[in-house]
């Protein structure tokens, strides 16, 4: 019955996106980016400013979980306390997050708005871009923009972030990490992968104030290296693919987003269903590679070019009539968190090789 009480909270929270208890703002243009949700708020703002205007204001706590045991004769059910586990509270809503061990330690959301504000020094012009949580308060995150914008050529330039993100009731981990958003198109694409620049990812575990320095270090270098992720994005834009190249970057790229085929001698009508499915989408992500936003003069026909046609499609398509009929935030959440980010980093490690 608890299993199906939690499915059902969260169904109701999933259908019910942007309310009182989950909350959206974005600055600028990047309507699109997150499908039209949220609200805009004015641009230069901190974390610390933008959290409580935008209702992220929330306090979190840990309280006492107690079962009931059956009485074995006649008589009143015993109520005990479980000492290894506690239960993962919002505050203000008083709504439980998720039931933890009694080794957690809760990363609240005014301190995540105060490790964004000092993640880059004092002299740092980065602000926030966006910022908002997901499954009924779940996940929590910022996205901090950053001084510098990578000119791929003329015409089409990356603006360069830091994304923030934290799980509450064991959820998912606290991670920071370097992304960007194609401005043609507002494709967004991390470039967190070790061999690609230097994510931080920790447990609601041990000394808290520790890992959070250990984060700022190493958070401090992966933004110098964004210089070296200019050289590669510019590299991806410089290497002409045959039409065979690109072939195969497309169906390699339909692996990494739904699995390898079936055994075509096992499951013969599986694997030509698998394959049918292959081709049109490798079709679709070939023609994107003509539109407008990738057949911009200089690299069109490039590993770039087949790049960010997949992610486009990742960002705006994947899923189809299915994400179509679901609440907005299941893209959102898929593209910065889910399976569509996985997809993405191992489609630009592999365009990366390409470039080589």
């Amino acid at each position: 019955n608890n299993n199906n009480n939690n499915n059902n909270n969260r169904s109701e929270t999933m259908a019910h996106a942007i309310t009182s208890t989950d909350t959206f703002a974005f600055t600028g243009s990047r309507r699109d980016i997150w499908h039209g949700l949220g609200v805009e708020v004015e641009e230069g703002q901190t974390a610390t400013e933008v959290f409580p205007k935008v209702g992220l204001g929330w306090e979190t706590e840990l309280v006492p979980v107690y079962a009931e045991v059956p009485a074995t004769t006649s008589g009143k059910p015993t109520r005990i306390e479980l000492p290894d586990n506690r239960l993962h509270i919002r505050k203000d809503t008083r709504e439980p997050l998720g039931l933890v061990s009694d080794g957690y330690k809760p990363l609240d959301n005014g301190d995540l708005a105060t490790f964004a504000d000092g993640l880059l020094g004092a002299d740092a012009a980065a602000t926030v871009s966006t910022a908002g949580s997901l499954l009924g308060g779940k996940r929590v995150f910022c996205l901090l923009k950053m001084p510098q914008t990578i000119e791929v050529v003329n015409g089409d330039e990356l603006d360069t972030y830091v994304c923030l993100s934290n799980g509450h009731g064991g959820f998912a981990a606290f991670n920071v990490y370097p992304t960007s958003v194609r401005v043609v198109c507002n494709n967004t694409l991390s470039w967190s992968e070790r061999d690609l620049g230097r994510g931080v990812r920790f447990h609601h575990t041990g000394n808290m104030e520790a890992k959070l320095e250990q984060a700022r270090t190493i958070m401090g270098l992966a933004v110098r290296e964004s210089e070296r992720f200019e050289e590669q994005v510019r590299a991806l834009a410089n290497r002409d693919l045959s039409k065979g190249q690109i072939l195969d970057f497309m169906r390699m790229a339909y692996i990494a987003s739904f699995g390898s085929a079936p055994n075509k001698e096992q499951q013969p009508e599986a694997f030509d269903r698998w394959t049918a499915r292959r081709d049109e989408h490798v079709t679709d992500w070939i023609n994107r590679m003509d539109n407008e936003r990738n057949a911009i003069a200089g690299i069109q026909g490039t590993a770039w070019s087949a790049l960010n046609a997949y992610t486009e499609w990742s960002d705006h398509s994947r899923g189809g009539a299915w994400m179509q009929s679901r609440p907005k935030d299941h893209r959102v959440h898929s593209n910065m968190f889910g399976v569509a980010a996985v997809a993405k980093k191992k489609m630009l490690k592999r365009a990366l090789q390409l470039a080589k």
